[in-house]
């Protein structure tokens, strides 16, 4: 179960720094800059200490695949990003995919 919650931590930590990324308006920021590093390399850690006990494809499929979704999510959500059906269709097949290859180990 702390495998899980180590990539669970990784998944959060990045969306975190992704965000962070985007207000530091091309690193120009100082704080968000600091965060965004800080951020990317504490998911490292927290993926290298899942991967210790969980298989390398289904530890990389889902941090991508729930960072990008969580990402995007955030990024309609908060930042009013502008969406349409083919992101909605984008973002249930790729659920889908890490849902099914998360069953499937």
């Amino acid at each position: 179960m702390i495998p899980y919650f180590h990539l669970f931590l990784a998944i959060l930590i990045e969306v975190f720094a992704s965000i962070q990324l985007k207000r530091s308006e091309g690193l120009k920021n100082i704080v968000p800059s600091l965060l965004t590093f800080t951020g990317y390399g504490l998911t490292f850690y927290f993926l290298a200490k899942s991967l210790v006990y969980l298989p390398m494809s289904l530890v990389f499929a889902t941090w991508s695949g729930l960072g990008i979704a969580s990402t995007v999510l955030f990024a309609i959500f908060f930042l009013k990003e502008q969406t349409n059906k083919q992101t909605i269709v984008a973002l249930t097949i790729l659920l889908t995919g890490v849902f099914l290859l998360n069953i499937s180990h």
